[in-house]
């Protein structure tokens, strides 16, 4: 065996090897996308008409993947074993060698067609589901999707869908919403409509809910916080007595108690006990002190 024949090997050797890798890349593709199930329930992919044309395109370009790679692997081989076995005979030699090329050519053209897809309009290849083939775009974790309720708890502010709890407004670091009681909210959505009360929003809520208790940004004595059945609500600071009388008056016809922790009597217990109002649903024993405003006196 000559020096050009083993280089021919070698070449044929490595082309079996870079076709093989071009195989499992696309098997790898079309598992992806369609999520194989194991061996067990193994079922054969279809394509569904109702799914529209961009799933059609990225059916077909994915299929032409995984084939191309299987033919290319076949002819690849059998053009290697056709060289190895011509026996010095040239025009053998020759047309194994314009199959090898020719599975070359046909790799080629299929990655070149799918790159100009991709440059025209990038759906093209996306399917029903917005997947794209040869992205390495991360699906969205299961953490960044909250619930919209949790027990007794749903979600209010960025992000809700239920009841139009998104209208209540939530200070910036509740960037990704919060929890709170479903009757809280309900309450804290009509006071959320009230006209005339300034820019309030909720300060102390909920940010994690652990064995159906609230985990809020800061750690209260009063049981009422870890239920999610109070809040505390400011404006950044003292509003002013016109704005505080209207909003404990909303609050109070919304169904909420309240303490006025802005109050500048230094007599009483709330005196700069916090920094706005805290508003609790219907306290039993809420008595009319200064500091609290029930809403049922």
């Amino acid at each position: 065996m000559n020096y050009k024949q083993i280089c021919a090997i070698k070449s044929i050797i490595a082309l079996i090897v870079f076709t093989s890798c071009i195989l499992f890349f696309s098997a790898t593709l079309v598992s992806e996308a369609y999520e194989i199930p194991d061996e067990a329930t193994l079922e054969v992919i279809q394509f569904d008409a109702k799914q529209g044309i961009n799933e059609l395109v990225n059916y077909i370009v994915e299929w032409a993947f995984i084939l191309a790679g299987v033919f290319a692997f076949i002819m690849i081989v059998y053009a290697g074993f056709q060289y190895l076995t011509s026996g010095g005979n040239t025009a053998q030699q020759k047309d194994a060698q314009e199959r090898i090329v020719g599975a070359i050519i046909g790799i080629v053209l299929l990655f070149a067609f799918y790159i100009i897809l991709y440059t025209i309009n990038p759906d093209i290849l996306r399917g029903s589901s917005g997947t794209t083939i040869l992205s390495s775009q991360e699906p969205t974790t299961e953490e960044e999707i909250k619930p919209q309720q949790i027990g007794d708890f749903v979600l209010i502010g960025t992000g809700a869908t239920l009841d139009n709890y998104n209208s209540i407004p939530l200070s910036s670091e509740f960037a990704n919403g919060a929890y709170i009681d479903k009757e809280t909210a309900d309450k804290l959505v009509i006071l959320a409509g009230k006209q005339g009360l300034g820019n309030w929003t909720v300060t102390e809520a909920c940010v994690k809910i652990s064995n159906n208790k609230c985990i809020t940004t800061i750690n209260h004595e009063s049981a009422c916080h870890s239920l999610g059945t109070c809040v505390d609500v400011g404006y950044g600071g003292d509003p002013g007595p016109e704005i505080t009388d209207a909003f404990i008056n909303a609050a109070n016809q919304a169904g909420f108690d309240v303490i006025d922790e802005y109050t500048n009597d230094t007599s009483l217990w709330c005196y700069n006990s916090g920094s706005g109002f805290h508003l609790e649903s219907s306290r039993s024993n809420c008595l009319n002190d200064s500091c609290w405003f029930c809403a049922n006196s």
